[in-house]
């Protein structure tokens, strides 16, 4: 089973924050598993499985890849993770008045600039677009 980006889809009704915390969990998930991976046991295992595969002659012996995409979930994480850190919603969500709503919202809207040096989906863009837009309905009804 590969990881790819179907196991780290959004839903609509989802909160920035939320979001935020969901790809800082992919990132530790991501890394205890390449932790595992690189373990002393599943070593041994890779490597006695390509001896098997090597020497094997029978065809019913299922080939059998350690290869699961890490390496491309990691870096997809990486490159997203940058935009998600330091995102200047708390600000909005101790906003008490409408001028600090204005500067909170100018704030993460420079912040959201940095869209342009990742790699994020436009698709995925827009549902943080819509999920900031949640948290600053919320927001304004609270003021």
């Amino acid at each position: 089973m590969a990881i790819n980006n179907s196991m780290l889809y959004i839903s609509y009704y989802v909160t920035f924050i939320k979001l935020a915390c969901a790809w800082s969990s992919v990132e530790k998930l991501l890394m205890s598993y390449k932790i595992i991976k690189s373990s002393k046991i599943c070593q041994i295992f890779f490597s006695g499985r390509r001896i098997i595969e090597k020497y094997s002659t029978k065809s019913n012996i299922i080939n059998f890849s350690p290869n699961l995409g890490l390496k491309q979930a990691l870096a997809t994480v990486n490159d997203y993770n940058p935009l998600m850190k330091d995102f200047p919603l708390d600000d909005l969500l101790a906003a008490t008045e409408l001028d600090k709503i204005r500067a909170a919202l100018s704030a993460i809207f420079t912040h959201l600039k940095k869209i342009r040096s990742t790699k994020y989906p436009i698709q995925r863009a827009l549902r943080l677009v819509e999920a900031i837009s949640r948290d600053l309905s919320s927001q304004l009804l609270k003021v």
